[in-house]
């Protein structure tokens, strides 16, 4: 039988290397998961945190026609049918999983779509557990607190320009998505599988977070000519979120 260690040779020396980091990263991912939630809640309820000039909450309005809901199902679709078939396999049933396609479909949607595509990343999540039978509570407890609030924070960020053809669009790739989206996402489901007893600590943790390093930071190599197609398409046909007229979200001053 081979071993995940021959599979994937370089795990255990990531996972080495991060140990002495471990309770330090456990901790401030708990913290991060608890405030991602509270802000995800926030989103929901029609506020929107801005930092710049002013740090305060905005309010919010989003204006769901026919073409957004048909939007937001046609992703949720679309991202369900990826999360169960589009190329997985389980590491730990449940809980660990190599789904490159799924975890680009969480980023990528918010960042071309909007509050269509953020509502579509929590949703079919949850839903392809539901439909596939591996539901449990940490992944619902993430999806509101990593795949919507992240997903709002990379529309926000990368969401201004994923054209990948001017410097501003790859510093905002590079801030949004290395510096918060992938960090986040990295070390945060690990700590919540811990917090609800599915994996140990001294053991899992770290191992679950050195796979989500080759998942999030290698694998985005593969991100930026990916979008860039995606971004021409949802141009031409006037589904980017920027493009949708008359537009659909404003915020109050």
């Amino acid at each position: 039988m081979v071993t995940l260690e021959e599979v994937f040779p370089w795990i255990p020396a990531i996972a080495k290397a991060l140990e002495t980091v471990r309770d330090p990263l456990f901790y401030l991912h708990t913290a991060a998961a608890i405030i991602f939630l509270a802000l995800a809640i926030i989103l929901i309820a029609g506020y929107e945190p801005q930092i710049f000039p002013k740090p305060k909450f905005v309010r919010y309005h989003y204006k769901w026609n026919a073409r957004m809901v048909a939007l937001y199902a046609l992703s949720t679709a679309v991202g369900t049918v990826i999360y169960g078939f589009g190329g997985m396999f389980w590491i730990m049933p449940g809980i660990m999983n190599v789904a490159f396609f799924t975890w680009y479909m969480l980023w990528v949607l918010p960042v071309l779509f909007g509050w269509p595509g953020i509502w579509a990343a929590a949703s079919f999540e949850i839903l392809s557990a539901v439909i596939f039978g591996w539901l449990n509570i940490p992944l619902v407890y993430c999806a509101f607190a990593y795949d919507f609030f992240l997903g709002w924070f990379a529309w926000k960020t990368i969401g201004r320009d994923p054209s990948f053809r001017t410097v501003k669009s790859w510093l905002l790739f590079a801030g949004s998505y290395w510096g918060v989206f992938a960090f986040f996402n990295t070390f945060g489901w690990g700590a919540q599988y811990v917090w609800w007893g599915l994996i140990p600590l001294p053991v899992m943790f770290m191992t679950r977070s050195a796979f989500n390093v080759i998942w999030y930071y290698v694998f985005s190599v593969m991100y930026p000519p990916l979008t860039a197609i995606l971004y021409t398409l949802a141009k031409k046909y006037r589904l980017f979120w920027k493009d949708i007229d008359p537009q659909p979200y404003t915020r109050e001053a």
